[in-house]
């Protein structure tokens, strides 16, 4: 075939491409869904779309906004896994959070305390991003300034043993408290191994 006629057909397809209407696209759908908070609080947000506000209040509930429908909807957490594999994929770890006791007046370890540093280094170290905070407790035998003292002296004594296991200190949060948040309550003056402790939150 000669350019010239090449041309003409060209031009003549063109032409009743161009007499075809105009397929609009499909609406653009959105999906909002509230996930499960980390540490089991009651959350909740407001979708306000198209002169519409809808509560999402419940884990797996959420709204489907598509053209000018708005659409409250109810998921199982196998349906949000399936729909959106590569954003669950991309969420970091939940939290985890461990208790470590302390023998009487003192800053070592239980033995059976002992045992789980292991476990809390290798949670910490699998982390892209950890952030790690230790907070120390005591009885309430001994006056509240020793106890504040020697909280705070618990929870270094933790963030050293971490550190020792291949922990950056810089990610580590150390605090003391005394004998101001007792695991059990007690009268003053009172020696209590559940409250001499470090709790340790692995984020």
């Amino acid at each position: 075939m000669e350019a010239f006629s090449a041309w003409l057909v060209t031009v003549f397809v063109f032409s009743l491409l161009a007499d075809e209407p105009a397929v609009p696209p499909p609406a653009a759908k959105e999906t909002i869904v509230l996930l499960p908070d980390d540490e089991g609080k009651r959350t909740g947000i407001v979708v306000k779309s198209q002169g519409q506000e809808i509560a999402v209040t419940e884990p797996y509930q959420g709204v489907e906004l598509s053209g000018d429908k708005v659409e409250s909807k109810t998921y199982t957490a196998a349906q949000i896994q399936s729909m959106f594999p590569g954003v669950m994929q991309a969420l970091p770890d939940k939290p985890r959070s461990f208790t470590l006791r302390f023998e009487q007046n003192g800053t070592r370890l239980t033995a059976e305390s002992a045992a789980m540093v292991e476990e809390i280094r290798q949670e910490i170290t699998k982390r892209a991003a950890p952030e790690v905070t230790v907070i120390g407790h005591t009885d309430r035998e001994g006056s509240d300034d020793a106890n504040l003292r020697l909280s705070q002296s618990r929870a270094e004594a933790m963030r050293d043993i971490l550190v020792a296991g291949g922990v950056s200190a810089q990610i580590i949060q150390v605090v003391g408290r005394g004998e101001l948040e007792p695991e059990v309550m007690t009268a003053d003056g009172i020696a209590e191994p559940r409250n001499r402790r470090v709790e340790i939150s692995v984020r």
